[in-house]
């Protein structure tokens, strides 16, 4: 459970960079 979360910030992260970018 708490990797799958680690992978689901990580994943809201990379989607907000690409956001940005």
């Amino acid at each position: 459970i708490v990797v799958e979360s680690v992978k689901y910030c990580k994943f809201i992260k990379w989607i907000n960079s690409m956001l940005i970018l």
